[in-house]
């Protein structure tokens, strides 16, 4: 009761005095009016729509962009229009997401892709086709899903635009997976990596792991879906690409729950300092709390000390917030308090969104029923959730919920009903378990694929490998030989003139070739990021340059002293062979060998 009690007081406080961050509006406020132009008017619209979209205050975000498409439109700047019509805060929805913003969303984008389509924009006409295919994925309709992404391959088939089509093939995949279909996602996923690593898109690879892993999640083998994730990481760590680890950080902590990832995305969104980082990583936090914790005095400390947090449930509508304040209290297992709030959420969730989510709610109070020893309504919500089972075709959920009809009509001797429900359940168990069969071998599958794919990178990486030490041999000879040929000439008796040209064109091959042997470790060691290249090559270059200019002058003026031609004069070739061929001396026949005279005297 004391809980119960300190619940209500706190979301009174919360609830009633709450607002917006006013000083963050305010900040907003001073950059749109101090704007110099429209271009930079319309950015800072699209910030405060993207602020007010993390916060889920869709209609607000709505109108802001409303406000910077008729801004755009005066200034008769298609590009600015299409750069509205096509901000990502649009598409930042979750399954559990109003039917009202769907549609809102679905709208938006709607008019962008006539926008585009006016245009002849093929490139933004299919990215329009695939956000359309990505909503309805996230509403559970699949077959329009489906259509939208045909549309999109459509309008990419005259196009180059390789990046979209990769992730045209992770929205196939995701589909694919919302419709439990494990074999076609794979193949969708397959694609989508060998163009990214065609482009070396490092982003759109880090992206393609994280669906590789959630594939082996939802077969339950959590250790391969943990290697993927930690696949992900070492691509972000080496290409470095903070907003990617940052990803790999929140999914690790949902493969594993482990407490260290949380601390590690919180490190990085404080370091990113985004607004929707920020707050996703308090609500992984905060589900850490609830689910691992168990402790609802714990969480409710936690949630009621971020604010922001308390304002981002608050602004879902006042059904969410209780929902959650029923989660809370569900996983700490005080099941009255938590039936309380999900009777206050129930009527709202039901309404207001999809079927999904009325699945969702129904099961979830099914189960606190029964584990509050409730048998009479336990049956009545699952026997909602049977019929949203089957309306939608959830097979995942219709086994457990069949499973539990039938123990609960068996209790109040029923058994023709139980029959019936086991039968269900035995039905879709079988179902599933064929499925999962299938789903192991593809996935064995996928493994193969991917050892071979690790395998023929890395023989594609040495043979690059191969090719740039065969580069830097040949650059080693060419520039050796440029010196062998300057020292030649200098032998002969050529202009001074040409002396310095080669010189110069030698000593500049010879200093860019150490300045690209030391590119690699550069990079390497500042991490990619310029500022640090930029100062490394600036000391670099401080250093080499006078060395240069010292080399270079000695050698020339060497060449210039005419030293090498005398020293080819002295030791001529030519004069060396010609005194191998001088003649011997003539003796003189009249004397002997002891230059005594033989002549006789008369």
């Amino acid at each position: 009761m004391l809980n119960w009690l300190l619940t209500i007081f706190l979301c009174f406080i919360f609830f009633g005095g709450t607002a917006q961050d006013a000083a963050r509006l305010k900040l907003f406020d001073e950059k749109i009016n101090s704007a110099g132009n429209d271009a930079d008017k319309i950015d800072a619209l699209v910030e405060l729509a993207d602020y007010y979209s993390v916060f889920k205050l869709e209609a607000k975000s709505d109108s802001i962009l409303q406000k910077a498409i008729i801004i755009a439109e005066v200034s008769s700047d298609k590009e600015l229009v299409l750069k509205i019509l096509f901000n990502n805060s649009v598409t930042n929805l979750n399954t559990w997401s109003s039917k009202e913003t769907f549609e809102r969303s679905i709208n938006f984008i709607q008019r962008g892709l006539q926008f585009a389509q006016d245009l002849k924009k093929e490139d933004y006409i299919a990215l329009a086709y695939i956000r359309l295919a990505g909503i309805y994925r996230k509403r559970n309709l699949f077959n329009e899903a489906f259509q939208q992404a045909t549309q999109a391959f459509t309008a990419l088939a005259n196009t180059h635009a390789d990046s979209l089509r990769c992730i045209l093939y992770n929205e196939l995949g995701d589909i694919y997976i919302g419709k439990a279909d494990a074999v076609q996602a794979y193949k969708n996923y397959n694609n989508a990596f060998d163009l990214a690593y065609q482009l070396k898109n490092y982003k759109l690879q880090s992206d393609i792991y994280h669906r590789f892993s959630e594939l082996y999640r939802l077969v339950g083998d959590n250790e391969m879906s943990k290697k993927y994730l930690l696949q992900s990481l070492e691509l972000n760590t080496e290409h470095p690409n903070t907003e990617g680890q940052f990803k790999d950080y929140i999914d690790l902590t949902r493969i594993t729950s482990e407490r260290d990832y949380i601390d590690k995305a919180i490190a990085l969104a404080n370091k990113l300092n985004q607004d929707r980082n920020k707050l996703a990583a308090k609500r992984l936090l905060f589900y850490w709390y609830m689910v691992e914790g168990k402790n609802s005095a714990q969480t409710f400390n936690y949630l009621f000390s971020n604010p922001d947090l308390v304002q981002f449930f608050k602004n879902q509508g006042q059904a969410n917030f209780d929902w959650q304040i029923g989660n809370i209290y569900r996983y700490a297992l005080q099941y009255d308090s938590a039936l309380h709030y999900y009777k206050l959420a129930e009527a709202e969730l039901t309404v207001a969104y999809d079927a999904g989510i009325s699945l969702s709610v129904c099961k979830a109070m099914a189960e606190t029923y029964l584990q509050n020893k409730d048998s009479g309504q336990a049956k009545v919500y699952y026997e909602k959730s049977f019929a949203l089972c089957k309306q939608i075709n959830q097979t995942a959920s219709f086994s457990s919920i069949s499973s539990q009809l039938g123990m609960l009509h068996a209790k109040k001797s029923d058994f023709k009903q139980a029959y019936y429900f086991e039968m269900q359940a035995d039905s879709a168990t079988k179902l599933l378990q064929q499925n999962e069969a299938k789903d192991k071998v593809v996935l064995l599958q996928v493994d193969r694929e991917n050892k071979k794919r690790e395998s023929d990178l890395l023989e594609a990486e040495q043979k690059t490998q191969r090719k740039h030490n065969l580069q830097i041999m040949a650059i080693t000879l060419v520039v050796t030989g440029i010196f062998a040929i300057m020292l030649f000439l200098g032998m002969f008796a050529v202009s001074k003139t040409t002396i310095r040209m080669i010189g110069y064109f030698a000593f500049i091959s010879l200093f860019e070739f150490i300045i690209v042997l030391l590119d690699h470790p550069i990079i390497a060691f500042s991490k990619g990021e310029p500022f640090k290249i930029w100062g490394i090559k600036i000391f670099l270059i401080a250093m080499l340059v006078p060395f240069q200019h010292f080399l270079e002058h000695r050698l020339i003026n060497y060449l210039q002293s005419r030293k090498l031609l005398e020293a080819r004069q002295r030791f001529s070739l030519k004069n060396w062979w010609l005194r191998l061929k001088k003649p011997a001396p003539v003796v003189d026949a009249g004397k002997n060998e002891n230059n005594v005279d033989d002549t006789a005297v008369l």
